[in-house]
């Protein structure tokens, strides 16, 4: 882990992680092909914005196909409800503001609870600020894209994600491999939080509030950004050293992430080129994010922007920075959370009557 390496140690070198290329692979499929076949429809900004469901692929990877084919589906429905909701909340600043909290707040004590394990609230938070600001007028710096349109985008792609998942499953060899299916009750146990996991949950919910508030003061279109990051940062909420080394990790990636993403968007790809830059970079993405998270945030980046950027008519560069600072904000909001929790854990005093909970270090 990071913070067993170290900071200098982890952004020089690499985790183990186990094989994923064929998480990575489908993964870019699922991103890809829907941009391909909007193409040849004429229709490539439609499928950036099916991009967004691509996302249910991500999810549950340590299950067997036979389990995802059975939970993937409550994700879907998850990723089609949060952009439905970001579309229903569009039409005024404090309105989103207002929305990230409530649904994200939701979002983040419901995947606490059940232990969904990564990528956790992130996507849905996402999802629900980018449908937002894709369907929000242009007289508050949204796409004004037709919010319906947007849903429905979402929905086909987070179906397509889902198809890429299962369909080997047709394969006799791939069926046999995925074994017998888990119990529903294994896959779904009781809803429950540990001491541990309130701290965590709290911790990440007050991120959000913060997020939202500073967005919406300072103007910011996309204030989803400063959530997504402080989110990302502090999910990994067992250890106060592990979420600062991934804050730096997550700056840095960003930095260079969003140089990578001018030089793309200089030489304007479009069409079925760009269909294969999204798949490398989705590729890329699966194959680094556990074994180096820096280098990761280097091709998350110009991803997300790409597909931020799709319908909007704002210059590249006030994007990228407002990308940059949105990341440092949510970076700093983590920071400052974590220097809080620390000051607290220090001042409060042990009960002799009770056994002293184990620290989250």
């Amino acid at each position: 882990m990071m913070a067993e390496r170290g900071l200098k140690t982890s952004l020089i070198s690499f985790a183990p992680s186990p094989k994923r290329w064929p998480v990575a692979l489908t993964a870019a499929i699922a991103m890809a092909v829907p941009v391909a076949v909007a193409t040849f429809f004429g229709l490539t900004p439609l499928g950036l914005l099916a991009g967004l469901g691509a996302f249910t692929a991500l999810y549950c990877v340590p299950l067997s196909r036979r389990d995802r084919l059975r939970v993937l589906p409550f994700i879907g429905v998850g990723l089609i409800a949060a952009a439905a909701l970001g579309v229903a909340m569009s039409g005024s600043r404090p309105l989103t503001a207002i929305g990230l909290i409530l649904v994200g707040s939701a979002v983040i004590w419901l995947v606490q609870g059940i232990v969904l394990g990564p990528p956790g609230a992130l996507f849905f938070i996402l999802v629900f600020g980018i449908a937002g600001h894709l369907s929000a007028p242009t007289a508050i710096g949204g796409a004004g894209l037709d919010g319906a349109l947007v849903i429905l985008l979402v929905a086909a792609g987070s179906l397509f994600a889902y198809l890429v998942v299962v369909v080997p499953l047709v394969v006799p060899t791939v069926r046999r491999a995925a074994g017998k299916p888990t119990p529903m009750r294994a896959l779904f146990p009781e809803y429950r939080l540990s001491a541990t996991d309130r701290r965590i949950a709290t911790r990440l919910t007050v991120a959000l509030v913060l997020s939202a508030v500073i967005g919406a003061l300072l103007g910011l279109g996309h204030g989803y950004w400063i959530a997504g990051s402080a989110v990302a940062i502090l999910s990994v909420g067992h250890s106060r050293t592990l979420s600062a080394t991934r804050g730096v990790h997550r700056v840095l990636g960003t930095l260079v992430g969003a140089g990578i993403f001018l030089l793309v968007a200089s030489l304007e790809p479009h069409g079925y080129v760009l269909a294969l830059v999204l798949a490398a970079l989705q590729f890329t993405i699966e194959l680094v994010v556990i074994r180096h998270y820096a280098l990761a945030l280097v091709f998350i980046t110009p991803l997300v922007l790409i597909i931020s950027t799709s319908s909007s008519t704002t210059p590249v560069l006030a994007i990228v920075g407002e990308r940059v600072l949105d990341t440092v904000i949510g970076a700093v909001i983590a920071v400052l959370l974590l220097i809080v929790s620390w000051w607290r854990d220090r001042c409060r005093p042990a009960s002799p009557q009770t056994p002293k909970a184990p620290p989250i270090t």
